[in-house]
């Protein structure tokens, strides 16, 4: 909200402050890729403090990190509109995951207290949270997993944890040693289960079923029966469901048509504000000020279309026995839907830049690039397009003049100041959400061996492992999609490890809640509305 609705660029300026830092710590990050008008803006702002920094600007040597990936939010809306349906996901998307906790109070086995939402409330005030990261081997093992497959595996370990309780008698003082000592397991593994029940019951005491919110979510992202999907937004106002859940349709109904015809556009928000009430004009203006919602162009094309087909965005569900996860693809994450972000993610990896996916990245918001932090024949600190760059060495030919990343010369705004937003997010399958970045940066180096040259142009250490690839997503992730770069990495043919830098991890509701103003919340208190959780 504060960049595109605002205007305020601070939050850039301490991405790429951070950034920088990150290159100060483990050397030049030699290649920069992005799409997106804030991830150009992040690039300029990192060149020009490489220039202004003393030890950056004397050196193009590769450092720990490969390269950086940019992906600004605003050049896929549409993944933290659907629902996501791994683990980690979906106990976001229920009960909220902030700071790496949740909120939790462990039930009364003499009465039985779950995670209701007044629950949840009361363990907020006396500051009860249970914290969910890669230290709980159980969590580890299910985080990225689809939840109906985690949930199954839950179910096994519990019942195998009470067969080996229920057999105690018989055992031996040896193997009662055994089970005393896994007794730390079996209650991280009872803690878990908790959290996992408390979510269930509140998806299934939901007044729209997950299965059939899911259902829509596909159809709408298929562009399948545009008319059903107005008419189940209107079903939900009428039943008086969440304002966020309904905004939320409507964004990605909006996203996948490019825009919504006048005739449904004036409809919804009609219905909206008269269901809702009439604060929420500003939500509505603060959203279509972003784009979230705007009239359909006579003259637009549906570009959505041929971004689905270019990038492969659906993909077939697979059918696998109840337990078993295998997947091929990344639609596992989103039931068949592939995320756009992830899928930028894998075009700019490949050995060519984007590939052909070059072709259609005109059709999402922002300019792309992909440009080689290098030094001149004087030693002084350059940036040049990666393939004019991959082409002077094939060619053995000397360095040519500076050339500007972007068509209209060098670009070197002045940063902004604002409120500070960047935190660090892990990365490597298994690892912990938060805090990675540092060991997973240095991992990547081992013992000097052959220098081999890759695509960017700086020296690398063949043998060093996998290749260090921090990737930014400028204005949030979501914990499926950090779940998606886990899943890439961990494939056998995967030749490279992730850094995950993010502004926030937001989903859905979090994303949207951040447009509706203060004075909405307000307003509904003191005529007697819910307001939104």
């Amino acid at each position: 909200r504060d960049c595109v609705v605002e205007g305020d660029s601070g939050a850039l300026f301490y991405v790429a402050r951070a950034i920088t830092q990150l290159q100060l710590v483990f050397g030049l990050i030699p290649r920069l890729q992005g799409k997106g008008p804030a991830a150009v803006a992040v690039r300029d702002m990192c060149i020009r403090m490489r220039r202004e920094s003393p030890v950056l600007s004397s050196t193009g040597a590769c450092g720990a990190i490969s390269r950086a990936i940019l992906i600004d939010r605003e050049a896929d809306i549409v993944t933290p509109m659907m629902t996501q349906v791994t683990f980690e996901g979906l106990i976001d998307e229920v009960t909220g995951i902030k700071n790496g906790a949740v909120p939790y109070v462990a039930k009364d086995k003499r009465g039985e207290e779950a995670l209701t939402s007044s629950s949840a409330a009361s363990s907020s005030s006396r500051g009860g949270s249970t914290p969910l990261n890669s230290t709980d081997p159980f969590y580890k093992e299910f985080r990225d997993l689809p939840y109906n497959v985690a949930s199954w595996r839950l179910a096994q370990y519990a019942r195998e944890a009470q067969r080996e309780y229920a057999g105690l008698s018989s055992k031996d003082i040896s193997e009662l040693k055994t089970f005393v000592k896994s007794l730390p397991n079996v209650m991280l593994l009872d803690r878990l289960s908790d959290i996992a029940s408390a979510v269930t019951d509140k998806v299934k005491a939901g007044s729209f079923q997950l299965s059939d919110r899911m259902k829509l979510e596909q159809d709408i992202v298929e562009t399948y029966d545009i008319e059903a999907a107005v008419t189940t937004i209107e079903e939900l106002m009428f039943r008086g469901a969440d304002v966020l859940d309904v905004l939320r349709l409507l964004v990605l109904l909006n996203e996948c048509q490019q825009g919504l015809s006048r005739k449904h556009l004036d409809t919804l928000r009609g219905e909206l504000l008269h269901t809702y009430g009439h604060q929420h004009l500003l939500t509505l203006n603060a959203l279509e000020k972003a784009g979230f919602i705007r009239a359909a162009s006579t003259s637009s094309r549906s570009s959505f279309k041929e971004l689905r087909k270019a990038l492969k965005l659906i993909g077939q569900e697979q059918e696998e026995a109840p337990g078993e996860h295998n997947p091929t693809d990344l639609s596992f994450l989103y039931k068949g839907y592939a995320p756009l972000s992830l899928r930028l993610v894998e075009a700019a990896l490949k050995q060519t830049g984007w590939g052909q996916v070059a072709e259609v990245l005109p059709l999402l918001p922002g300019p792309h690039f992909d440009i080689t932090q290098t030094l001149d024949a004087h030693g002084l600190p350059i940036e040049r397009h990666t393939k004019q760059h991959l082409i002077a060495q094939q060619q053995g030919a000397s360095e040519p003049p500076s050339t500007s990343p972007s068509a209209g010369g060098s670009v070197a705004p002045a940063p902004s100041a604002g409120t500070a937003a960047a935190a660090a997010a892990g990365s490597t399958p298994g690892s912990s959400t938060g805090g990675a970045a540092g060991q997973a940066g240095t991992s990547g180096l081992a013992a000097p061996q052959q220098q081999v040259l890759l695509p960017g142009g700086q020296q690398r250490q063949q043998g060093a492992g996998p290749e260090v690839v921090l990737v930014v997503f400028i204005g949030g992730v979501t914990f499926s999609e950090i779940s998606g770069l886990r899943y890439l990495s961990s494939r056998p043919d995967s030749q490279h490890r992730f850094l995950v830098l993010t502004t926030k991890i937001v989903n859905g509701r979090t994303l949207l809640q951040s447009f509706v103003d203060p004075v909405t919340t307000q307003a509904a208190s003191c005529i007697g509305l819910q307001a939104p959780s």
